[in-house]
């Protein structure tokens, strides 16, 4: 079990940051371009521009907001906890889970540096469901699952929407439910970038657990847990079939020795009968005196 999840699970944050990867390249490429570095976020030249990067990438929208968190339409974004760390750390930055009135999205912002100053963000939106999507095409046995945790311990992707959508979080909710420590203690080493194996009980059962983190910008981990409960089912399967068909070889070679021991028996016998039969006469005469002769 163990030599599964932890590979399985690598693989899974691999393809996570591999698509992650794709929507970042695009931003931090636009973030240095003059029509960024130049036009205001309601110009008609960049909002035509911002169409085109955001079609080609697989995006929802992409906009740039100014220095003061201005974006298209006069939207403030300047009091968001992404755009004040943003500002802050001039680095990318990936917002939390945010429903913009019609979807779950995922706001990816890039710094606009100008002379080494700050002058704005490039943001893409990205439907939030792409991740839900990696894992639920990642089968492990039939109760075996993948799910991803952001930097904060919330489930953002998983197989069952309903986790991403009540922001499921068992590091906080396993304060005031005793039952989930293990699973807590367990999701710690995730969001603190660790990766590793390792086993808790959850829904009954006791689970093997492999995670990996994401890397890059945002923090994410991967984790893929399977049931012992499962596992054990074809553990026990495969037993009786491999004593079953041990049984059948002792039986078939039973058999095969019984049929050899007689095909060599059996002539060996008749021989015995045959060379009894040539010996007898003349074992027989020595017994008999003839008559003497004799003047």
């Amino acid at each position: 079990m163990e030599t599964t999840v932890a590979p399985v699970s690598r693989i899974t944050a691999q393809a996570v940051k591999w698509r992650l990867d794709n929507y970042w390249a695009p931003l931090t490429e636009a973030a240095s371009l003059g029509i960024f570095l130049d036009s205001q976020p309601t110009d008609p030249e960049l909002i035509a521009f911002t169409e085109e990067i955001a079609s080609r990438n697989g995006f929802l929208y992409v906009g740039k907001m100014n220095a003061s968190g201005i974006a298209y339409g006069g939207v403030d974004y300047g009091d968001t906890d992404y755009f004040l760390k943003c500002r802050e750390t001039l680095r990318p930055v990936i917002s939390d889970l945010i429903y913009d009135g019609n979807q779950t999205i995922f706001l990816l912002e890039v710094p606009i540096l100008k002379n080494g100053r700050f002058d704005g963000i490039v943001y893409g939106g990205v439907n939030a469901e792409f991740l839900s999507d990696i894992v639920k095409g990642l089968t492990v046995g039939e109760e075996g699952q993948a799910y991803i945790l952001d930097a904060k311990g919330n489930v953002i992707g998983h197989p069952d929407p309903s986790y991403v959508m009540d922001g499921v979080n068992f590091i906080k909710q396993a304060e005031t439910d005793s039952s989930l420590k293990q699973v807590a203690a367990v999701h710690r080493s995730m969001i603190a970038g660790e990766s590793g194996v390792s086993s808790y009980r959850f829904d009954g059962d006791n689970k093997c657990f492999g995670y990996t983190p994401v890397g890059g910008e945002q923090g994410w981990s991967v984790g893929v847990e399977i049931s012992h409960r499962e596992f054990k089912v074809f553990l026990d399967m495969s037993l009786i079939i491999t004593f079953v068909v041990v049984l059948l070889m002792l039986v078939v070679s039973s058999l095969i020795t019984l049929r050899l021991a007689r095909m060599i028996s059996v002539p060996v016998l008749e021989i015995q009968t045959a060379t009894s039969k040539l010996n007898c006469p003349r074992l027989c005469g020595q017994h008999k005196k003839e008559p003497l002769v004799g003047n």
